[in-house]
C-alpha cells in the first residue's frame, strides 16, 4: 500500500508542475509518425525514456541505452488508432561481448481504405497511406559508467503516387555518475538527407532507481526547433513481476502496466487524446537466456 501511495502521489504532483502544451504538435513534418515511439514502457511513462535502462526500443529512444541490454531480446508492440489506422513496431537488441551491442527496429503507420475523390467529388478506388521507418543502431560501452550510441534510420512515405525517402543519423549518450542514477542525451536527425526539411530534436533526461530497485522515476526535456516539451514518468514494481506505470507527456496523462513471466513480458499503455479519447498500446518482449 505504501508503494502505491508514493507512486500515485508523484504522478499527481508531476501533473501539477508540468506545463500543458497538448495542442502543440509536429503533424505534417516528415517522419512525424515517429513521435509515437517504439515499445510500450516508455509511452506509459510519459515518453521520459532517454535516461532509462535499455531494451530493443532504445534504437529510437536513445541508442546508447542498448549498452545496458544483458541478453538478446526481441520486442513487438501495436496501437489501434482511428479511422482504419494502426501503428506497429518491432525491435531486436543483440549484445556482442561486453563492449558492443547492436539493435534493429522497424515502425510503420498505415491507414487503409482512404476514399479517392476527384475535383467534382466523384468517388474512385480507395488508396492507402503508409509511413515506414527502419532503424540500425550501435552502442559502445567505454566504461561501466559511460556508453555512446549511434543510430541510422531510413524513413519512407508512400501515399498514392507520392513516394519519398530520407535518411537520419542520431547520437546518444548514457552516463551513470553514481549508482542508481542515470543521465541521458539523445540528438535525433543530427545529420539528415533526402531533400526534406527535418528538424533536429534534442533530448536530455535523468532517471533514478530506489527502494531496492523497485521504484523508478524519470524526467526529460525535449527541444524541437524553438518548442520545448516536458516528459515525466514513474514505475513501481511488485515482486519483480508486476510493474505499475504512470507519466505526463507534455500535458497528456499516460498510464500502463507490465507483467513479467520468466523470459516473457507483456506491457500495456494508455493515453488520453483531447479529441479522440483513449488510445491503447499493447507490447510483448522476449529475452533469450544467456
Amino acid at each position: 500500500m505504501f508503494k502505491f501511495i508514493i507512486c500515485f502521489a508523484i504522478i499527481y504532483f508531476l501533473s501539477l508542475s508540468v506545463p500543458v502544451h497538448a495542442g502543440e504538435n509536429s503533424g505534417g513534418v516528415p517522419g512525424y509518425f515517429l513521435n509515437l515511439g517504439l515499445g510500450t514502457r516508455a509511452l506509459s511513462m510519459g515518453r521520459a525514456s532517454t535516461a532509462l535502462q535499455g531494451d530493443p526500443s532504445s534504437v529510437y529512444w536513445n541508442p546508447a541505452g542498448l549498452a545496458t541490454v544483458d541478453s538478446m531480446a526481441v520486442q513487438l508492440s501495436y496501437i489501434g488508432l482511428f479511422e482504419n489506422t494502426r501503428y506497429t513496431n518491432a525491435g531486436i537488441a543483440v549484445p556482442r561481448g561486453s563492449v558492443w551491442t547492436y539493435g534493429i527496429g522497424v515502425a510503420q503507420l498505415a491507414t487503409d481504405g482512404i476514399v479517392r475523390r476527384d475535383t467534382v467529388n466523384i468517388i474512385g478506388d480507395s488508396i492507402n497511406d503508409t509511413s515506414t521507418a527502419l532503424f540500425f543502431s550501435n552502442a559502445f560501452k567505454f566504461r561501466q559508467s559511460l556508453s555512446i550510441g549511434f543510430g541510422t534510420k531510413i524513413v519512407n512515405k508512400l501515399f498514392d503516387d507520392y513516394n519519398s525517402t530520407w535518411l537520419g543519423l542520431d547520437l546518444g549518450v548514457l552516463y551513470i555518475p553514481v549508482n542508481k542514477i542515470f543521465l541521458g542525451v539523445n540528438i535525433q536527425n543530427l545529420v539528415h538527407s533526402g531533400g526534406n526539411e527535418i528538424p533536429i530534436t534534442a533530448k536530455i533526461g535523468a532517471a533514478a532507481r530506489m527502494l531496492n530497485d523497485s521504484f523508478t522515476v524519470s524526467g526529460e526535456l525535449e527541444a524541437v526547433n524553438t518548442q520545448l516539451k516536458y516528459h515525466a514518468g514513474v514505475e513501481m514494481e511488485f515482486y519483480r513481476m508486476l510493474a505499475v506505470r504512470g507519466g505526463y507527456d507534455n500535458g497528456i496523462f499516460t498510464a500502463g502496466f507490465g507483467l513479467k513471466l520468466g523470459s516473457y513480458s507483456i506491457d500495456y499503455a494508455v493515453l488520453q487524446h483531447d479529441i479522440f479519447g483513449l488510445s491503447h498500446r499493447a507490447g510483448f518482449t522476449f529475452v533469450f537466456p544467456k
